[in-house]
């Protein structure tokens, strides 16, 4: 049973988030919102990338991950669901992925993915995923696939190129007259400088 506390956190950092998810507050549901045993775990699913909203664009076929080609590790962990058990067994999961190496992605999804996560990869070249959601060391394992995966389908669609056209003149003659109809605005809110 979860404290008034942890819950009361838990509404506050949902309503904090609810506009970013585009998700209005009444319409999330308990089964979204995840609570650990600390607050400091609240969990909210990533919002979809912008691109699957687009028919236009292309979907490359996400490959199954082949475990013996990441580099996994298990550390111990200094926060996280397990109590003391955090400070006796190695159960967080560390998974290291260099997307240049990876030769069963598509080389487009591989550009696409480093493009997409410039900031996520080191100096070697590597994107570190980490998990300590769980007690266990599998579920941590598969909550970080899970993660690698998100961002292998974010790779995996590839926006269509949009040819630069020359603006219509009907859309010119639109902009100018908004223009005009905000300046008379501005301009009838000037006081005249009469009392």
């Amino acid at each position: 049973m979860l404290s008034a506390c942890t819950l009361t956190l838990a509404r506050c950092a949902v309503r904090r988030h609810s506009k970013a998810y585009g998700v209005h507050l009444s319409r999330i549901s308990p089964a979204i919102v995840r609570v650990g045993q600390h607050t400091s775990q609240f969990f909210m699913p990533r919002r979809p990338y912008a691109g699957f909203e687009d028919p236009d664009n292309v979907r490359i076929p996400v490959p199954e991950i082949p475990k013996e080609k990441l580099d996994i590790k298990f550390v111990k962990a200094s926060s996280g669901p397990g109590g003391q058990n955090v400070n006796k067994l190695n159960t967080k999961a560390e998974v290291r992925f260099k997307p240049k190496d990876a030769d069963w992605i598509p080389k487009v999804m591989i550009d696409r993915f480093i493009e997409l996560n410039a900031s996520k990869i080191n100096k070697d070249g590597e994107m570190v995923i980490t998990s300590i959601r769980h007690r266990l060391q599998a579920q941590n394992l598969k909550d970080c696939l899970d993660k690698l995966r998100e961002y292998l389908e974010e790779a995996a669609i590839i926006p269509k190129e949009r040819i630069a056209t020359e603006m219509p003149q009907y859309a010119k003659e639109k902009r100018l007259f908004d223009k005009k109809k905000r300046s008379d605005v501005k301009r009838s809110r000037q006081s005249s400088g009469e009392w």
